[in-house]
């Protein structure tokens, strides 16, 4: 409702834009967002695709445009979204300024959209998710303003867990593709494609650990059992957290350049974008931080402690 009603004040105020979409995208769309989550909006053009080079994409993140909106907002409510129109208005003329010199590929679009599916195909990820991005605000360990991972590449280490328990699968495998034909799209030369038909990512999945125990796994045990995989079993120093391959050990050399390997700290690899390296923006004492923080909450939690004691708040510098 909120993104069909900015695409009509963008469309009507604004002659270039006038065949424009606005996308949701981000935490609340890939049903990851926490309570105080903000909706954001993305503007596209009508037509262009993630490998269009004429697509311009501008994210409609500011808190002056989108912030009174929440997802527990009413949306059929006339008055707040007659609110919405007037700021709306009221920020258009910046925002086609902005425009002139802002061109991205649709990366966060398409990023969210396949955890969108991952948090879809098990309720025990969307739940997970959310948990452990609670815990790691709680205890101000994540943002990349301060040198912390962002909450996007916290959401990345639990789905590739979940996919080493069995829970969840590898929705860029190209068996499962095939099997729902899904055709291949290419991004900086990798098939990008994954799949986003749940009854047939169930089926294979279903097929692919038949004689696991996944479905018995409790959030319970799969919240400690993340906690204790990353604290105790994962290899950070060689390894890579790759959801697109979580079926394979990915050594750091295979992917990136061995001049540009951090050794010292955990590497994740955006799994639409796999080139990059989301942990790049951790800085040495915030990646200390970080472990010390999934070794104290696996600690607490073998102990008994209650999760609300894991995440009691620190004072440590922390994202918003």
């Amino acid at each position: 409702m909120i993104a069909q009603h900015i695409e009509g004040v963008l469309r009507e105020k604004v002659v270039k834009w006038k065949h424009c979409s606005v996308v949701l995208f981000g935490s609340s769309f890939m049903r990851y967002g926490l309570v105080d989550s903000d909706v954001d909006l993305c503007l596209v053009p009508n037509g262009a695709g993630l490998t269009d080079s004429r697509q311009t994409e501008y994210p409609l993140t500011d808190s002056d445009v989108i912030s009174w909106h929440k997802p527990t907002a009413p949306a059929d409510n006339l008055k707040q979204l007659e609110e919405m129109r007037q700021r709306v208005c009221s920020r258009i003329q910046m925002v086609n300024e902005d425009m002139q010199n802002t061109t991205y590929q649709g990366i966060g679009v398409r990023n969210s959209q396949l955890l969108r599916v991952y948090s879809s195909f098990d309720d025990r990820a969307r739940v997970l998710g959310i948990a452990v991005k609670r815990w790691a605000k709680r205890r101000s360990i994540t943002g990349p303003v301060n040198g912390f991972l962002s909450s996007y590449s916290i959401v990345l280490l639990t789905i590739y867990y979940l996919q080493l328990v069995d829970v969840l699968p590898n929705l860029h495998d190209r068996r499962l593709l095939e099997y729902a034909r899904v055709p291949m799209e290419y991004y900086t030369g990798v098939n990008i494609a994954f799949c986003t038909d749940l009854k047939v990512a169930r089926d294979f999945h279903q097929r692919a650990t038949a004689g696991s125990n996944s479905s018995g796994l409790s959030l319970t045990a799969l919240l400690v059992g993340f906690f204790s995989f990353y604290a105790k079993q994962f290899d950070c120093t060689n390894r890579v957290v790759a959801v697109r391959s979580p079926d394979m050990p990915t050594p750091k050399r295979v992917l990136w350049n061995p001049a540009h390997i951090q050794a010292w700290r955990i590497s994740i690899q955006d799994p639409i974008q796999a080139s990059r390296d989301l942990g790049a923006v951790l800085k040495f004492e915030q990646n200390r931080i970080t472990m010390s923080e999934l070794s104290r909450a696996h600690t607490m939690l073998t102990q008994g402690r209650s999760f609300d004691e894991v995440c009691a708040a620190t004072q440590v510098f922390g994202e918003s």
